[in-house]
């Protein structure tokens, strides 16, 4: 039951959005515990 081909083509890049933020979230929160141990 797919609706559209740019349905799925927009929920793929929705979910590589999701994907790029969590990504960036465990970066971030594991890397500023490194950096401020570096720079203390």
């Amino acid at each position: 039951m797919r609706l559209s081909p740019n349905d799925s083509t927009a929920r793929q890049r929705r979910n590589r959005r999701v994907a790029l933020a969590i990504v960036a979230a465990l970066v971030l929160t594991t890397a500023a515990p490194a950096l401020l141990y570096i720079f203390s």
